[in-house]
């Protein structure tokens, strides 16, 4: 999605469901929706470990197949 097509969906969403306060300067909240969506998009993924107890489930589960 192109920067301009990100700005104008954010302008949509300021007037559409914003307060009639917003919808009579939306170019403001629009500017706010836009630069969070910018703030989010260079957040990179996390790459977590599995965790303790995932290990120890899928653990006893192997232990279980055994016996």
């Amino acid at each position: 999605m192109l920067n301009s097509e990100i700005a104008l969906e954010c302008l949509r969403l300021a007037t559409e469901f914003g307060s009639e306060t917003v919808r009579q300067d939306p170019i403001k909240t629009a500017d706010k929706y836009y630069q969070w969506v910018l703030q989010v998009s260079e957040r990179k993924s996390c790459t977590c470990k599995t965790s303790k107890k995932k290990s120890l489930i899928a653990d006893l589960k192997g232990k279980d197949k055994n016996l």
